[in-house]
């Protein structure tokens, strides 16, 4: 009885997604063959009919973000005139980074170079050098520029719609009325229950990959076998780590864990430079971003002679949808940190700092694992990725035959799963409390964090990740419809601010901090 009265006195927003997941849950272990045939085709269902829409769709996203950098409107100070940013820039960027793909760096910055190059995505690629080139022009696509306009510009609309306009934090305030009618309410709980999933499913999955990507260095360095009690004993280690940090908040949990492993991921990244010289070619690297720039437009949209029509579906069109699954928690995340910098420092900091690194890292962690793996063929004949949570290590224990370095990584690792967690757990309270201008209660963050780590539980233990990712991909289509809207509507309030903001800059006194342009009501938008 007193957990239902707890349960009940929680926001709705999480009282439904809690119950919708449990459901889920309860239909997955109780019919698991054919709630898993039911998604696998559901899945590809939206890759049959929807893949093309997400190249689209992901595209026009980049375009309207630079546009919106180099356009006047980049000038607008989040927050207001006179809001002023409240980290520094080293932290500001060390939360960015760390919250939008920091664990997923370690998992596939050698892997999925190595596997591309491996198993060329383009036809008529032989020889070892276009190979090698090529490996690292389609991973810079999965995790450049692309993935990072999507958080960007919708940690712009977010922090824009919140705290310029005053509409809260929600997707469905930012296009629906501040008193919606019966029918307008009705869609309006609909929007926030497909963000909210959204995060959920996208976060559990990735905290899943987490805990096996431990699992996989507990069984590398000390010859451990996962066990279910063993997952489950790492889920609620993990949980109670993230758990304390999120109650810390930002300045002092957030910030810290983001600035120090971020330090970590330097010293990693020079270790691999020293280790990987004979394989590294700096001159190469030069010729890559060109190159991979010159083929963005046409690998943007799937105009390229591919060796199977289906690698467009089977990864750019997926990982599409997994940064739009992933959006609406780092968009909130970017929001929150970034109150008082300008949309055009936003941009900066947000999508090609962010690039900038992750073109770096992919390039020396891919070709030390290329040359390595032609030397050493330490992944085996072919590249399997069914066991990517082990290459890995067993990469740099080729590499060196120290442990400092797949100890660092696990650290890294954990670090990693934590801040993302921590961070999740953070913004999706806010989300459901729905007060952008507070940190969200403390009970409400041990709640999302406890669903999280329940989810990751059920899922690990009855093999289901790859049910979590299905249906995190399939969550991802609705929203971004909701994301399309948001981003049209950003957009024409943006100009329409900007036009009010400079007519009472010419007519009348400046106003006090917090009042007249940065609410809604002025602008009547």
């Amino acid at each position: 009885m007193p957990l239902i009265r707890l349960f009940n006195r929680l926001p709705l927003l999480y009282r439904i997604p809690a119950m919708m997941t449990g459901i889920i849950v309860l239909v997955g272990l109780t019919m698991p063959l054919l709630f898993s045939q039911g998604l696998s085709h559901l899945n590809q269902w939206i890759y049959d009919g929807f893949g093309h829409y997400y190249l689209w769709f992901t595209l026009l996203v980049l375009i309207g973000t630079l546009l919106l950098g180099l356009s006047p409107l980049g000038s607008i100070r989040l927050g207001g005139a006179d809001a002023k940013a409240e980290f520094s820039t080293f932290a500001w960027f060390s939360m960015l980074f760390g919250a939008g793909m920091g664990t997923g760096l370690m998992i596939w910055g050698g892997p999925e170079p190595l596997y591309h190059f491996a198993n060329p995505p383009l036809a008529g690629i032989t020889s070892t050098t276009e190979k090698s080139l090529m490996a690292l022009h389609f991973t810079f696509l999965h995790w450049g520029l692309h993935p990072w306009a999507i958080y960007t510009l919708t940690g712009i609309a977010i922090a824009f719609f919140a705290f310029n306009l005053n509409k809260g934090l929600t997707f469905s305030g930012f296009l629906l009325p501040a008193e919606p009618g019966p029918l307008q309410q009705k869609l309006k709980t609909t929007i926030d229950l497909f963000t909210v999933l959204a995060i959920v499913f996208g976060v559990t999955a990735t905290f899943g990959m987490g805990i096996l990507q431990v699992q996989g260095a507990l069984q590398t360095l000390l010859h451990i076998q996962p066990t279910p009690f063993l997952t489950t004993l790492l889920v609620i280690t993990m949980t109670i780590a993230f758990l304390v940090s999120a109650n810390k908040g930002i300045e002092k949990g957030i910030k810290v864990l983001s600035s120090a492993n971020f330090f970590l991921y330097l010293i990693l990244l020079g270790s691999i430079v020293v280790l990987g010289m004979q394989w590294i070619d700096f001159g190469a690297v030069l010729q890559t971003v060109p190159a991979y720039l010159a083929r963005l437009p046409g690998l943007s949209v799937g105009w390229a002679d591919y060796q199977s029509p289906l690698w467009i579906k089977d990864w750019t069109a997926k990982y599409w949808s997994w940064w739009i699954a992933w959006a609406p928690f780092v968009g909130i995340f970017i929001a929150f940190i970034s109150k008082g910098r300008t949309i055009r420092q936003l941009i900066m900091g947000s999508l090609f700092l962010p690039t900038l690194f992750c073109g770096i890292w992919f390039t020396i962690w891919g070709q030390t694992a290329i040359g390595l793996q032609q030397a050493t063929r330490f992944a085996g004949a072919t590249v399997d990725l069914s066991q990517v949570n082990l290459l890995l290590f067993q990469m740099l224990g080729k590499l060196s035959p120290l442990t400092i370095l797949p100890l660092l990584c696990t650290l890294i690792i954990s670090l990693d799963f934590i801040n993302s967690a921590d961070s999740a757990a953070y913004t999706v309270a806010s989300l459901s409390n729905g007060d952008a201008q507070a940190e969200p209660p403390q009970h409400l963050r041990l709640a999302w964090g406890s669903l999280f780590g329940l989810l990751a539980i059920v899922f690990l233990l009855s093999g289901g990740i790859p049910l979590l990712q299905q249906i995190t991909l399939i969550t991802a289509l609705p929203f971004s419809f909701i994301l399309a809207l948001v981003f049209v509507r950003l957009f024409w309030c943006m100009v329409r601010y900007r036009q009010n903001t400079r007519q009472h800059a010419d007519n009348v006194a400046p106003l006090p901090q917090g009042i007249g342009l940065s609410t809604a009501s002025t602008l009547n938008l």
